[in-house]
């Protein structure tokens, strides 16, 4: 991880900065510092005490939650603006609960735990976004539960598929390239490989998707959902 830099002026929309004023939101970046990670670098690492307080500048990232028995669950995407490791805030300090990794080159704002809550305390707008964030956080996270209770493997593959083609696909002049292998499908829709493997191939078959030198291409999300619902 390179060096840290000072924060320049504002150049990041946030719902954390929502209605506060220009002036607070370059007197808040001023005290952060910004570091830059390389994919697969972790950012925030789950079980660690919480210290720092972090916002997406650039790139993309993603939490993951690692089990007792090792296994790495994928879960929400992190983009510019969103907030990563809000355990960083909170009055009685606590630990990370899960872990982020960059999967892009990526910038974020970094705070330590003294100078971001000062910031709360002096503008309360902070803390109201917050819970915002923190509500949009607990509807993914019973979304994604009632996607595994109730939705088909087909469904959720499906869901999974546009899903990273949203956060990091690269436009091809056959639609969108995925560079991500199909046990990371699996793990992201709670599915065996063996299933997804088995899907993946009958939605090739039908052209919906292609592969190519290991990596998926996307060629009409909206067949897909199509696909996945018939």
């Amino acid at each position: 991880m390179p060096a840290s830099a000072v924060a320049p002026a504002v150049d990041v929309k946030s719902l954390l900065f929502d209605g506060v004023s220009a002036a607070d939101q370059e007197e808040i970046l001023a005290d952060a510092s910004i570091r830059s990670f390389a994919p697969r670098e972790i950012i925030m690492h789950q079980g660690v005490r919480a210290e720092r307080f972090f916002l997406m500048r650039s790139g993309c990232a993603r939490f993951f939650l690692v089990t007792e028995s090792g296994k790495k669950l994928p879960l929400l995407w992190a983009m510019p603006g969103d907030v990563v490791g809000g355990m960083g805030v909170v009055m009685h300090q606590r630990n990370y609960l899960l872990n982020c990794e960059a999967v892009r080159p990526t910038q974020i704002y970094v705070w330590r735990r003294d100078a971001i809550r000062k910031h709360l305390l002096r503008v309360p707008r902070l803390l109201d976004n917050g819970m915002h964030i923190a509500s949009a956080y607990i509807d993914w996270l019973l979304n994604a539960y009632a996607s595994v209770t109730c939705d088909s493997a087909r469904d959720r593959l499906a869901d999974v598929l546009t899903g990273y083609a949203t956060a990091i696909g690269e436009p091809c002049k056959d639609g969108v390239l995925i560079d991500a292998t199909n046990e990371e499908f699996a793990h992201a829709a709670h599915i065996t490989k063996y299933t997804t493997c088995r899907l993946l191939a009958e939605w090739q078959k039908s052209g919906v998707i292609a592969k190519r030198r290991g990596k998926t291409i996307l060629r009409d999300p909206g067949r897909l959902r199509r696909k996945s619902s018939g």
